[in-house]
């Protein structure tokens, strides 16, 4: 009778939890897309490379598609007129992220200018950004710092001819001295000795990223389950953070200790003196470094691995009259599908709204 008894309260579970996953799968006034799969709808099509798919799918149903990732539905805009239409014209409903359960760290994501909501904390950061480090007159006032780590960057690999180097992490320290240098004036690696320099932070900045680079949670897919970290990711994703933020923690007391002296004129003093505290500035410079080193040096290094495999493939002269600014990449080089990037950013509509008539 209890083993009866198991039984049922076990069916009923795997029957509420079907009826959750499938009870939004016939959501109507959605573009045309591939018909799902029971359960893992179109999970089993995306394959290695998502973007690739999304390519061939759109010759089939058009620039806008729909598709069901588990229980989840998604619009794939696939033209330059759709994804104009979203990042543009409706920017302000589907300016909204979706975070991917393994990184939904409460203490991080409540002050990250990437994935907290729209309110005045984040307009205010995102104002400092714009103003003290993205604006063209400051990135003009930057050259000179991008151009000597560069310089850096070329002396190092030409002394390292003949020899095996990891041209990623080469250029992954490069970028991050960049940043150093542009918020605390200080370079973070040491190219020439591995163990230099904050090794510690390098090594938990490669985990963080590897460990956001591809969605494996299937929270993610089936978001009833989001609420237990089955897989720790979470978990792991906390511990991280708090080593990351404990190494740069001591820059940031060192430079409160002596910001009246201190007269360096970088980001870190920016922010110190617009009266954040460590919690939004660890969250920001999380968000600067996390956005501009990973993502640029793995695309370097993949780019770098085309040319040595094909290169003969590869005509680096410009059509007559064309400039590098009308130049599209993928009819030039054919490019754009060979490349094997993350979907590390899924906007979310804040509303129901209606696209392209």
């Amino acid at each position: 009778m209890e083993v009866l008894s198991t039984a049922m309260v076990s069916l009923l579970l795997i029957f509420l939890f079907i009826f959750f996953i499938l009870r939004d799968s016939q959501k109507k006034d959605l573009p045309p897309g591939p018909s799902p799969s029971p359960i893992v709808g179109n999970l089993l099509q995306l394959g290695k490379k998502p973007h690739a798919e999304f390519a061939k799918l759109a010759l089939e149903y058009g620039e806008l598609f729909t598709l069901k990732l588990g229980s989840q539905t998604v619009v794939v805009a696939s033209s330059p007129a759709a994804a104009a239409e979203i990042l543009k014209t409706h920017d302000k409903i589907l300016s909204g992220r979706y975070v991917f359960q393994s990184i939904r760290v409460k203490e991080h994501n409540d002050y990250s200018i990437v994935w907290s909501e729209c309110n005045e904390n984040w307009k205010f950061l995102r104002k400092v950004c714009r103003t003290e480090l993205f604006s063209p007159k400051m990135i003009e006032s930057q050259a000179y710092i991008r151009e000597a780590k560069a310089l850096d960057m070329v002396r190092f690999l030409r002394n390292k001819e003949d020899e095996v180097v990891k041209i990623v992490e080469v250029v992954f320290s490069t970028l991050f001295n960049i940043f150093g240098k542009l918020i605390f004036s200080k370079d973070v690696f040491d190219l020439e000795d591995p163990t230099g320099g904050s090794a510690e932070l390098k090594e938990h900045l490669w985990k963080l990223m590897d460990m956001g680079k591809y969605s494996t949670n299937p929270a993610d897919y089936f978001p009833i389950m989001g609420k237990f970290d089955l897989f720790g990711q979470r978990r792991e994703a906390a511990k991280v953070l708090k080593q990351i933020y404990d190494v740069w923690g001591v820059m940031l007391k060192e430079r409160r200790r002596s910001i009246k002296v201190n007269k360096e004129n970088d980001f870190v003093n920016v922010l110190l003196n617009a009266g954040l505290d460590d919690q939004k500035i660890n969250a920001l410079l999380m968000d600067i470094f996390g956005a501009g080193t990973e993502t640029s040096a793995s695309t370097i290094e993949w780019a770098i691995t085309e040319l040595t495999k094909n290169p003969r493939n590869f005509e680096w002269s410009l059509p007559l009259g064309v400039n590098t600014h009308e130049l599209n990449m993928d009819e030039k080089f054919g490019l754009t599908l060979q490349k094997d990037p993350p979907l590390l950013i899924v906007l979310k509509a804040r509303t129901s709204m209606k696209l392209q008539d």
